[in-house]
């Protein structure tokens, strides 16, 4: 019966002349070659373990459509191995008989549980249901370099570690479907266009550097991991529900919602502008060092945050001529964004772009504070309610006194809790250069002379960690 399946591939083949007609299974290393190409798939193709298909570069594989049943659509099974190394000249293509925009057949299914193992580069994935998939965990790397997935439901669905450089995605419904057992996601160099999700739900740290994600749905969804030196650009939303994500020296523009619901993130040294909203808080963050300019609402504070939780860092940002709001604050919280620059000098301006508890007596109050026109040298500090400035603060606001604040020339610190501690105290200024230090010899007290440094704000803290309180020097 071997025999006679096999003798039925190969008389197919040579039957056809132009093209090379293919189905059924491989029982012996096979080479498809570029002279016999176009192969098409008139049915499934199943490659038996023990054996490997290998495709010469430049060989184009073309699969007849059978209709939307999955049942009846086409794939090729590799419970062997298959190989697919084509080169930047002559790419391997698997793509539909007939030029289409649809998902026509299955896609290439790896059966890891009976050894079955896909390598590939340098080739193009079209018109298919589930992509590259795989049926259980594959804990070997996936590598794939110069690729490119068209018009596919899912363009990678294996359950593993996956690692992409220089790589396309165009139109497809996911450029990786969930994986939410096992697998991250390596990514460098790669562009993806009009895909409606690029990454989401994985289980493990996406590390995505120096890519593109232009046009789609969403590009990032519920995924954790570092983003760095990328652009988004034209999306329905860039950055989606990300819990404990590194996004660094990017360019988010044009997008309807740049980035929605971080948590537990840090956002830093990005370009955040002309998006409909370019921030959304919805929980303790950093966000240091950004430009959140030109979108319709800069910076929006979720009312998502439980009680006692707050921004961790907001330091540093330049919010300026967002069109609505520069923030919004959609929560109970009290925020000082005093070290944040807001580009104007007249107050009632300012103030006129924060909708916070004046506007609506449910939301907590923003303070913040006007600078010169280089967004260096602080101004004026317009404080509307008395709080810690920007980091979460662990210790009794009773216990400890900072006066008088701002501070000219001398700050007087006293330790309520601790009238005969030694307590070592140092002065930050906000990017964490030590500025001074003194000790209270065991007084329940420090003076500091704070004459020596330039208008701004500065973090003290304790040699313990018992506390970090901020003041301003005026």
């Amino acid at each position: 019966m071997r025999y006679i399946v096999l003798m039925s591939f190969i008389w197919l083949s040579q039957l056809s002349g132009a093209q090379t007609l293919v189905s059924g299974g491989i029982f012996a290393n096979t080479t498809w070659s570029l002279a016999n190409s176009p192969y098409v798939l008139t049915g499934p193709i199943v490659v038996f373990p023990g054996n490997t298909l290998t495709l010469e570069p430049g060989v184009v594989v073309k699969v007849q459509f059978k209709g939307f049943n999955t049942g009846l659509m086409s794939y090729i099974e590799l419970r062997g191995s298959m190989q697919a190394n084509g080169t930047l000249a002559a790419p391997i293509k698997f793509e539909a008989e007939l030029p289409s925009t649809d998902y026509t057949w299955r896609g290439i299914e790896i059966k890891s549980k009976q050894g079955g193992t896909f390598t590939g580069s340098n080739f193009e994935l079209n018109n298919t249901l589930y992509g590259i998939s795989s049926d259980k965990i594959y804990y070997d790397t996936v590598t794939f370099n110069q690729c490119t997935f068209k018009h596919n439901n899912f363009g990678i669905s294996l359950a593993g570690a996956i690692k992409l450089s220089n790589c396309t995605f165009i139109n497809n419904g996911a450029a990786m479907a969930s994986m939410t057992t096992f697998g991250g996601v390596d990514v460098s160099n790669c562009n993806f266009q009009n895909n409606g999700v690029c990454f989401t739900t994985l289980s493990n740290p996406i590390n995505v550097r120096n890519s593109q994600f232009v046009g789609g749905r969403a590009a990032i969804m519920q995924c954790t991991g570092k983003v760095e030196n990328c652009t988004f650009q034209q999306n329905e939303s860039a950055i989606e529900y990300c819990y404990g994500l590194e996004l660094k020296n990017c360019i988010l523009q044009q997008n309807g919602i740049a980035i929605l619901g971080a948590n537990q993130s840090t956002i830093e040294n990005n370009v955040i502008i002309a998006n409909n909203l370019g921030l959304e808080i919805s929980g303790p963050c950093v966000v240091t060092n950004n430009d959140i300019n030109a979108n319709q609402v800069g910076v929006k504070i979720s009312g998502a945050f439980e009680p006692g939780q707050t921004i961790q860092n907001f330091n540093n940002n330049r919010l300026c001529y967002n069109t609505q709001y520069n923030v919004e604050n959609g929560s109970d919280m009290n925020l000082g964004l005093e070290t944040n620059c807001f580009c104007l000098q007249d107050s009632a301006t300012i103030e006129a772009f924060i909708y916070d508890g004046y506007d609506d007596f449910t939301r907590g109050l923003i303070n913040f504070a006007t600078y010169d026109t280089t967004c260096t040298t602080l101004l004026t500090a317009y404080k509307k309610v008395q709080i810690n400035t920007s980091v979460s603060q662990v210790e009794d606001a009773s216990a400890i006194l900072v006066y008088p604040n701002p501070a000219n020339n001398l700050l007087t610190i006293e330790f309520l809790d601790k009238p005969n501690s030694a307590m070592l105290l140092q002065v930050f200024d906000v990017t964490g250069r030590l500025k001074l230090e003194a000790s209270s010899n065991g007084l329940g007290f420090i003076q500091i002379d704070v004459s020596p440094l330039q208008n701004g704000v500065y973090w003290l803290k304790a040699n313990d960690g018992s506390f970090a309180k901020c003041f301003m020097k005026n």
